[in-house]
């Protein structure tokens, strides 16, 4: 975004959970980061982007979780509010692709192994993942059910970091 010198609005997955956005924002630099889990104020931020732009800080990411807004009205937002017309980016689904890391390929490989030791015993309809560090199962209506807790800590030290 430096070498842009643009204020950039990037959306990312995450309709009512900010996480994707979180570690989006925290790996890549954002300098904000809109999940719906934390509210936020536009007024607030146009006018801490417009102080750093009047003294010489010309670009800024902010990324925005799907259900924190749509991107189009938090940027159309934004430039009533500064003058500075941003840039849009919505990742979408493209964000799932990319090479998978060496944990991602053995994460792969033991969720596989329980997905078929569990039909191998006659058991189905169960979801197959990670949960401190063992691979667990759980039914699909439990699973869907579960509500993961946003880590507030890290939003914390990401508002720290920009």
């Amino acid at each position: 975004m430096q070498s842009h010198e643009k204020v950039t609005f990037i959306e990312v997955m995450g309709r009512r959970c900010g996480d994707i956005a979180l570690h989006a924002g925290v790996g890549g630099g954002a300098e904000y980061i809109l999940v719906p889990e934390i509210p936020f104020d536009m007024g607030k931020i146009a006018e801490d982007i417009l102080s750093e732009s009047n003294q010489g800080k010309k670009s800024n990411m902010i990324v925005v979780a799907e259900g924190a807004g749509s991107v189009d009205d938090l940027a159309r937002d934004f430039a009533e509010r500064t003058g500075i017309e941003p840039r849009k980016t919505r990742l979408g689904h493209i964000q799932r692709g990319g090479s998978p890391s060496r944990f991602d390929r053995v994460f792969a490989c033991r969720c596989a192994v329980r997905a078929v030791d569990l039909l191998r015993e006659g058991i189905s309809g169960r979801v197959v993942g990670i949960r401190n560090g063992k691979i667990v199962d759980d039914g699909i209506a439990e699973a869907l059910a579960k509500v993961r807790p946003f880590d507030e800590e890290l939003y914390r030290i990401a508002c720290r970091l920009s």
